[in-house]
């Protein structure tokens, strides 16, 4: 977790996701998604 004035860090550790081939990692965000 981190903050600053203007933003919000959340950090995530998700198990074995250096096994998967970075082209294989997505992320789709939207202005009300989290």
């Amino acid at each position: 977790w981190g903050q600053s004035d203007k933003f919000v860090k959340i950090y995530i550790t998700l198990k074995g996701v250096q096994n998967i081939p970075a082209e294989n990692v997505h992320v789709h965000f939207t202005e009300k998604s989290f």
